[in-house]
């Protein structure tokens, strides 16, 4: 019974060290100076067209019934395939959850996430490269703070205490860099409210005889935890589709240019769309 964990943490950590660059977000891949100019470039017609925003609202809302219809039917046949592996997720959610977190925040507090342009080890930023520490003056000792925490997490000590910090680190980024940081804070607040809920999970120095603490939440305080977490993940993808997406899409159809996206002959204008509308859709479903 011990092997498909060790199997599991093993696959996992072979993927981590062999991928290839990847670009994330729109502010990310592209200059200050191309978002402000792609900000006031006209959209593509597509996108203003009442036909075929139209069309592709009634094509999404399609959709959602038909996955709501299918769950049903789906659900059974996933109980059963999960079921092996369904009593460790209590065990290794919690555990990839605290390493995924204590990675992006270490990376970014040394400065190992630069956005596009900007030099490694330079550019100290709060969670995303976009954000740098630099931009809001008095706000630096956010890095120490948050390294601190990394290292906290991936030793799994004082877990809940250290996604309580994370995030208070999320509210303190939007009064550091105003509304727009509201674009990532749910998406570390999330996964930090599993933590507090669940806490380290395996190998976290926590389950030490010497170090360990009596704090376990309740069946119903995991539930709700887990579905405002749901929500939280699912309401930011449906922001962003919308408000990113839809509404700038010409900041999407320069990322897939810049990445030399394959798109099989599918118009540029097309695939962005579309990806819009899997965003939402699949945000939508999360949330609800």
């Amino acid at each position: 019974m011990s092997r498909p964990p060790h199997l599991a943490l093993f696959s996992a950590v072979v993927l981590a060290v062999s991928t290839t660059p990847a670009w994330g977000h729109e502010a990310w891949l592209l200059t200050p100076e191309e978002i402000a100019k792609l900000s006031v470039t006209p959209v593509p017609a597509l996108f203003t067209s009442t036909l075929v925003m139209g069309l592709s609202a009634l094509l999404a809302a399609s959709a959602v019934v038909l996955a709501m219809a299918s769950e049903r039917k789906i659900l059974p046949l996933e109980n059963r395939l999960l079921a092996p592996i369904a009593d460790l997720a209590g065990e290794f959610g919690p555990l990839f959850i605290r390493i995924g977190l204590a990675i992006m925040l270490g990376l970014g507090a040394l400065g190992c996430l630069p956005r596009n342009g900007t030099a490694l080890w330079t550019q100290p930023v709060l969670f995303v490269p976009d954000m740098q520490l630099s931009l809001v003056p008095g706000f630096d000792w956010l890095a120490p703070i948050q390294f601190l925490t990394a290292i906290l997490l991936a030793l799994g000590l004082v877990t809940r205490a250290a996604a309580v910090v994370v995030v208070v680190m999320a509210i303190v980024g939007v009064a550091a860099f105003g509304t727009g940081f509201l674009s990532y804070a749910p998406h570390f607040v999330a996964p930090a409210l599993i933590l507090i809920a669940y806490g380290s999970g395996s190998f976290g120095m926590d389950r030490l005889p010497s170090l360990s603490v009596t704090l376990e939440t309740t069946a119903w305080g995991r539930q709700m935890t887990w579905r405002i977490v749901m929500f939280l993940t699912g309401a930011t993808f449906v922001y962003l589709g919308i408000a990113v997406k839809l509404i700038e899409p010409t900041l999407l159809m320069a990322i897939l240019e810049h990445g030399k996206v394959p798109l099989f002959g599918v118009p540029l204008e097309v695939a962005a769309l579309v990806m819009a509308m899997v965003e939402i859709v699949a945000g939508g479903l999360l949330a609800m």
